[in-house]
C-alpha cells in the first residue's frame, strides 16, 4: 500500500536507450519518426536473391526483398569494440548499447539488487537461425560420411563459418537467455536477476509490467526492461507465407491502401525505479507507469486472427489499476502493422475503449515492425512525445478505410499539440496466439499522489490444487505420481520418437489439417490440458475471465529446426560445393526436403512455443494473460514466480503453469555435456490459485508455493543429472516431487528468485 508520501507504489521510468535502423538513441528515433522516409532497403547482411521469388507460392521463398537493417549505427562510446564491430553477436551488441544508454542517466548502487527483463525469442534471431541450421547440417552430413563423425562435424562447421560468421558458434550461444547474460555482463551487479519473456509482440510491455512487480515486491531496486530482435530471411519467408508482408514495400498503417507490414532489427531498454527511490537518487523522471492490462482473446476464428474483445479487455484492465477515465488518454501508440484485418480490428478496439476519441499512431510506417522489441520501442516514443508535448504526424497515411472514416480513433495528419499539458499516453501491442498488452504512461509533472503502478499484493498464499503430465509411453497419472514421490524416472521412454502422433480431434479440438502442421510442443500442451480436464475437471469453469496460462520452454522446437534447414539449404549446399562433403551434403538435404513439408502459413505460428499457451486459452476460452518465460535451465522457476506475482495481486484467479521440453535432444545434450538419453521430453501442467479461492471452491491444496528472495551466490546447474532432465521444466517437476513426497524444499537456480514448496499432504501425495 502507499506510504504517507503517496508515491511508494508508483514506478517511474528513469532512463531509456535504443537502436533501430536509422536511429541510435531515443532522440534520433524521435526525429526519425517525424520524417517521411522509411528505413527499408535490400539487406547487406545476406543476399536477398538467395531467398526471393516473385511467385508467392514458390517453396521456401519470400516475395519480400526489403526490411529494416541496423547496419550504419553509432555504438555507445563505452561499448567495447568487440561488440561494436560484431557481425555475429548482433542482439548482444544492440542490447548492450541500449543498456549503456540507460546507465548514462541512472544511479545504480553497487550493492543494489537489480533485475533485467527482456523480450526475446528463439523465433526472432537471425544469428540463431544461421547457427542452428549449421549445427543441424553439420550433424546430419557428418553421419553420412565414413570415419570419425566429430572430426567431420568440426570441419563442416569451419566451412560453413567461412560462408557466414553467424555459423562460427553453436546455436546454444544465441539462445535468448545466453545473449541477455552476455549483454549485461560487467555492467550490473553480479547478482542481477535475468528473465526473458516470450509472448511475441506484446512481450516487451509484459516485461515492463513484470519489472514493476519486482520493484513493488521489494525484489529489486532498479529494473531494466527491454526487447530485442534481429531480422533475417527465415522470418521474411514465414511472413510471406502468412501473407502479411507488404507487396508494395510500403507500410501504410490505418490507410485505405495498406497492403501489409515490413520488419526491422531493433533493441530498446528502459530503466525503472520506484518514484520515491528515483527522487532520492536524483534520477531524471521521464514518465510514470500508471497501469498495465494483459488479456487473451480466448476463442476466435484462427490462432493468428486478432479478436477485438481481447484487445478491449487489455485496455480496460490497464485503466482499472487507477480507475483512470478514458478521456485522460490523449494518444495511443497502436500496434499498427498495416495488415488489413489487423488494423481494422485494432482501430475498432481503440474506438470502443475510447468512444470520446483519442489520437492513434503507429511508428511502423517509418521504422517497421521491430518484433520482440516493438512494445518498448513504442514506450520510448511515448516518453519523447510526453517530453515534447506532441503527438507526431502519422506518415504514409492519406485516407482511412470507409469503415473507419467516422471513427473516434483519430489519425493525425500533422504534428499535434497535446490537448492538455501533462497527458497520459497508451501503448498497445498484440500478437499471434491472441495475446494483448496495454501500458499507460503519465507525464511526470501530472499529479501522482495516490496512484499505483500495479494492484497491491495480498497476504493470501498460493497453493497447488491439481496437476497433469504428458510423457512418452503414456504412463497413467497414478504411475507418474508414484515415480514422483519415489524420485524415480517418470517414464520408461525418454523421447516420443522421430514422429509424434497427432492426438484425435476430440482431445485437442484442432482440425486435423491444422494439427498436422503444428510442432509437437503445441500438441503436447493441448494434450496435457486435456489430461488435466479428464482427471480433475475444468478448474477454470466459471473463472475463464481471470484464468492465465504461464509456461517455460527451452531452445528451438522441432519445427523450428526443420524450417531453418529448409530455408538455408541452398546457401549451405553452395558453401559445401566442391568440398569432399559435397555429395553427402546433397544427399542429406535431398532426404530432408523429401521428409519435411515446405514452409507454409501455419509454420510460424505452429513452431512458436508461446503459441502453445495461446492454443490452451483459445480452446478453453480463457481471457487472462498468457506468457512463456525463459531463464535457461531456471525457466520453470521463473514461470512459477511470475504466476505467483499475478495471483497475489488478484490480477488472475487461476494460473495454469506449464513446463514443456521437446526439441533437438542431441543438440541439447551436446551443449550440457550429457548423453542424449538424459534429455527427456514431456509436458507438465500445474494449477495454482490463492488459498481463499481454493477454500471457497473446496479444492484440496497439496502444497503451498512461496516466492523467496534470490540467493546472492548462484549455484550452477548440475552438468550430469542422475535422472533424465526436462531442462526448462525441471523446476516444475521438482515442485511435483516435493508435493507428492510430502517433503518441504526450496528450489534455487541461476539468476532467478527461489521457490519454497511446503507440502500440505500426509507424505503419500494425499491432501490432509
Amino acid at each position: 500500500m502507499n506510504s504517507e508520501g503517496g508515491t511508494s507504489a508508483l514506478v517511474a521510468v528513469v532512463g531509456a536507450g535504443l537502436v533501430v535502423p536509422g536511429a541510435s538513441s531515443p532522440e534520433e528515433f524521435w526525429n526519425l519518426t517525424r520524417q517521411p522516409v522509411p528505413v527499408f532497403r535490400e539487406p547487406r547482411r545476406f543476399n536477398a536473391r538467395d531467398f526471393y521469388s516473385a511467385d508467392p507460392a514458390a517453396e521456401d521463398r519470400t516475395y519480400g526483398r526489403m526490411y529494416g537493417e541496423i547496419i550504419d549505427w553509432s555504438p555507445h562510446p563505452r561499448l567495447e569494440s568487440v561488440w561494436a564491430r560484431s557481425r555475429s553477436d548482433l542482439q548482444v551488441a544492440w542490447l548492450r548499447h541500449s543498456l549503456l544508454q540507460t546507465l548514462d542517466t541512472v544511479a545504480v548502487a553497487a550493492e543494489a539488487p537489480c533485475a533485467v527483463i527482456v523480450a526475446a525469442s528463439t523465433e526472432a534471431s537471425h544469428e540463431l537461425d544461421i547457427a542452428l541450421a549449421a549445427d543441424l547440417a553439420a550433424d546430419g552430413v557428418a553421419r553420412l560420411l565414413d570415419g570419425d563423425p566429430e572430426q567431420h562435424r568440426h570441419r563442416l562447421r569451419r566451412v560453413l563459418a567461412e560462408a557466414d560468421s553467424c555459423a562460427q558458434r553453436p546455436h546454444a550461444d544465441f539462445l535468448p537467455h545466453a545473449q541477455v547474460l552476455r549483454a549485461v555482463d560487467g555492467l550490473l551487479p553480479g547478482h542481477a536477476q535475468v528473465l526473458v519473456v516470450d509472448n511475441i509482440c506484446p512481450a516487451a510491455l509484459y516485461a515492463v509490467d513484470l519489472g514493476v512487480k519486482r520493484l513493488l515486491d521489494g525484489e529489486a531496486k532498479v529494473v531494466f526492461c527491454g526487447g530485442v530482435s534481429s531480422h533475417g530471411p527465415l522470418r521474411q519467408v514465414y511472413f510471406a507465407k502468412v501473407g502479411a508482408l507488404s507487396r508494395s514495400g510500403d507500410v501504410r498503417a490505418f490507410d485505405a491502401d495498406a497492403d501489409g507490414t515490413m520488419f526491422s532489427d531493433g533493441a530498446a531498454m528502459v530503466a525503472l525505479k520506484r518514484l520515491d527511490d528515483a527522487r532520492r537518487d536524483g534520477d531524471d523522471v521521464l514518465g510514470l507507469l500508471v497501469g498495465f492490462g494483459g488479456a487473451s482473446d480466448g476463442q476466435g476464428k484462427a490462432i493468428f486472427a486478432p479478436h477485438s474483445q481481447g484487445q478491449v479487455r487489455a485496455i480496460r484492465r490497464a485503466h482499472l489499476v487507477n480507475d483512470l477515465p478514458a478521456e485522460h488518454v490523449a494518444w495511443t501508440i497502436a500496434h499498427g502493422t498495416a495488415t488489413i484485418t489487423g488494423d481494422q480490428i485494432e482501430l475498432h478496439s481503440i474506438a470502443s475503449a475510447y468512444p470520446g476519441g483519442t489520437w492513434v499512431t503507429s511508428n511502423k510506417s517509418i521504422v517497421g515492425h521491430t518484433g520482440m522489441a516493438c512494445g518498448v520501442v513504442s514506450v520510448v516514443q511515448a516518453l519523447s512525445g510526453l517530453a515534447h508535448g506532441t503527438v507526431p504526424v502519422q506518415h504514409r497515411f492519406t485516407a482511412p478505410r470507409a469503415a473507419d472514416a467516422n471513427s473516434p480513433a483519430r489519425i493525425p495528419r500533422r504534428d499535434t499539440a497535446f490537448p492538455e499539458p501533462r497527458p497520459v499516453v497508451g501503448v498497445f501491442a498484440c500478437g499471434l496466439g491472441g495475446i494483448n498488452g496495454y501500458l499507460l504512461l503519465q507525464h511526470p509533472e501530472r499529479p501522482s499522489r495516490g496512484l499505483v503502478s500495479s494492484p497491491p499484493a495480498l497476504t493470501d498464499e498460493v497453493g497447488l490444487i491439481g496437476w497433469s503430465a504428458h510423457l512418452p509411453g503414456g504412463p497413467d497419472w497414478e504411475e507418474v505420481r508414484r515415480n514422483l514421490a519415489a524420485g524415480s524416472p517418470l517414464s520408461a521412454e525418454p523421447h516420443f520418437g522421430e514422429s509424434y502422433m497427432v492426438p484425435p480431434f476430440e482431445r485437442i479440438r484442432v482440425a486435423p489439417g491444422i494439427a498436422s502442421q503444428l510442432d509437437r510442443s503445441q500438441l503436447m500442451a493441448l494434450s496435457v490440458t486435456a489430461d488435466l480436464a479428464d482427471r480433475h475437471g475444468r478448474f477454470w469453469k466459471g473463472l475463464e475471465e481471470r484464468t492465465a496460462v504461464f509456461g517455460a520452454h527451452y531452445g528451438p522446437t522441432h519445427l523450428a529446426c526443420d524450417s531453418a534447414l529448409r530455408c538455408f539449404a541452398d546457401r549451405i549446399e553452395h558453401a559445401l560445393a566442391g568440398t569432399d562433403e559435397d555429395p553427402a551434403g546433397a544427399a542429406f538435404f535431398a532426404r530432408h526436403r523429401d521428409t519435411t513439408p515446405p514452409i507454409g502459413a501455419y509454420t510460424l505460428p505452429g513452431r512458436m512455443p508461446c503459441v502453445a499457451l495461446g492454443w490452451i486459452a483459445n480452446r478453453n476460452n480463457l481471457h487472462g494473460p498468457t506468457m512463456m518465460v525463459d531463464s535457461g535451465l531456471s525457466s520453470g522457476l521463473s514461470a512459477l514466480h511470475v504466476a505467483i506475482a499475478y495471483l497475489r495481486r488478484a490480477e488472475v484467479d487461476l494460473a495454469l503453469v506449464i513446463g514443456l521440453n521437446t526439441g533437438p535432444a542431441e543438440q541439447h545434450a551436446r551443449h550440457h555435456s550429457v548423453d542424449p538419453g538424459q534429455i527427456a521430453e514431456g509436458a507438465f501442467l500445474l494449477v495454482l490459485t490463492r488459498l481463499q479461492l481454493a477454500r471457497q471452491r473446496r479444492w484440496p491444496v497439496s502444497a503451498l508455493l512461496r516466492a523467496t528472495s534470490p540467493p546472492t551466490v548462484w549455484a550452477a546447474p548440475a552438468c550430469a543429472p542422475q535422472r533424465p532432465t526436462y531442462l526448462a521444466a525441471d523446476a516444475i517437476v521438482d515442485v511435483l516431487r516435493a508435493a507428492e513426497a510430502g517433503t518441504a524444499r526450496t528450489i534455487t537456480g541461476p539468476y532467478s528468485p527461489a521457490i519454497t514448496i511446503v507440502p500440505q499432504t500426509s507424505g503419500q501425495g494425499r491432501p490432509c
